[in-house]
This record gives C-alpha cells, structure tokens and sequence, in this order.
C-alpha cells in the first residue's frame, strides 16, 4: 500500500528503537469506502490516538483527539519516541470503528493493569 493511499496508520518505536509505521485500510463493511469529511485546504481531519510508555515501560492511554493535518506521518515522527498512536482519516464510517478501537485499547490497558496489581499484591502477601 502506498503512503498516500490508506485509511488510517500506526506508528511506533520497533525492538531497534526504529520508527515503525503501519499504513492500513478500513475493508470491513460498514466502514469501508469511507468519504473524507472536514477536508481543507490545509489537509485532512484525522482521528488520533496517543500511548505512552511510563518509566516501568506500562503502556499508558495519553489522549485521543481530532486534528486537520497537512502532513500526519511527518506530525506522528515528531512525537517518537515519547508518544506513539493511531491515526485515522476521518469520514462518514470512521468514527464508529475509532471509538471501538480506542475502548478496546483502553480495556486493555485496564486489563494490565489489573493482573500486575495482582501479581504485586500476591508477591506481598507471600
């Protein structure tokens, strides 16, 4: 897939510390074939989604917004290694599939979470 032509992409550090980036298309109806709303001249209107790793290398939910890009591969370089995400093109079939995927994160997230409490509070009690 070439880089202009995608729904949506994921940026993160690989094992090396390298940038990562993962173009993706939405093929599942509803979503696909999605047409771009809140286009400018400027750019387009994309979803966003940002992670953070803290200093115990928990993955951590940062926040989640929309923004008109220009350039949004350029904007997601800029923000390695500290943050990295999702970025999504936003259309008449994407905000449904975003707010999915950003719950599903963020249940995992939460999920993580609990089990190293668990552990932590098992190892205490032993």
């Amino acid at each position: 897939m070439d880089d202009e032509n995608y729904d949506g992409f994921v940026v993160a550090p690989d094992d090396d510390g390298n940038i990562d980036i993962c173009f993706f298309d939405l093929k599942e109806e509803p979503y696909k074939g999605g047409v771009a709303i809140e286009t400018t001249s400027m750019g387009e209107k994309f979803h966003v989604i940002l992670f953070r790793h803290n200093e115990d290398n928990d993955l951590h939910f940062e926040e989640s917004f929309e923004a008109i890009f220009s350039d949004p591969v350029y904007y997601a370089k800029s923000l390695l290694p500290k943050f990295y995400g999702m970025f999504l093109k936003k259309t008449d079939k994407s905000v449904e599939w975003f707010e999915n995927y950003l719950q599903c994160m963020l249940l995992e997230i939460m999920k993580k979470q609990k089990n190293v409490k668990e552990m932590a509070e098992s190892i205490a009690n032993n």
